[in-house]
């Protein structure tokens, strides 16, 4: 039976210019569940034990929402802060309107946050994630659900071969590589 209680999830990925900072900056996943605000017991222990640093937030939209993102920027904040205390943080982001959001533009204005907003219609030119990283990381997805699909061919992907497939495209492409060499190339020098 397959479980179509999860009807959404979205991945508030980050990236930044320091190869030390890159494996602690939070990947925060938003499972959305349709029948449940919280997602069942057995997916609980499925995200726990994707351990550090990803993190699985719910009770969201499944979406990033002014409220997800004043959520978030104290959080990066955070671990940004405990590695790099005296660090600059600028956060680019598109022109999406829970990012451009008055209170999300305030709520970052305490937090020591410098949020970048690159126009309308040209994050394909100018924001790293775009250019760069999410194809990737939906082909290494891909790759792992058509891996754990051919090691056992007669049974659909479970929930934990979805997440597990999450995981590990998300530990390889956002957690351990390092993008360092490629921020120049999207504009944002040191």
């Amino acid at each position: 039976v397959v479980d179509r209680t999860n009807s959404r999830t979205t991945l508030m990925a980050a990236v930044c210019n320091d190869r030390t900072l890159q494996p602690h900056l939070p990947q925060v996943i938003l499972p959305r569940y349709s029948k449940e605000a919280s997602p069942p017991t057995h997916l609980l222990e499925e995200y726990e034990n994707t351990g550090y640093p990803l993190e699985y937030w719910y009770n969201t939209s499944g979406n990033v929402t002014p409220g997800v993102m004043k959520a978030g920027l104290p959080r990066l904040r955070s671990v940004v802060r405990s590695h790099r205390p005296s660090s600059w943080l600028l956060v680019v982001v598109d022109c999406a309107t829970c990012h451009v959001e008055h209170s999300v533009l305030i709520h970052a204005r305490p937090l020591g946050i410098v949020m970048v907003m690159v126009p309308s219609r040209l994050t394909w030119m100018l924001q790293l994630l775009d250019v760069y990283v999410f194809a990737r990381l939906k082909w290494h997805l891909r790759r792992e659900m058509l891996r754990e699909t051919c090691a056992r061919p007669n049974i659909c992907p479970s929930a934990h071969h979805v997440v597990r497939s999450q995981e590990i495209a998300i530990r390889q492409i956002l957690v351990e590589t390092d993008w360092v060499d490629l921020f120049p190339r999207v504009g944002l020098h040191p």
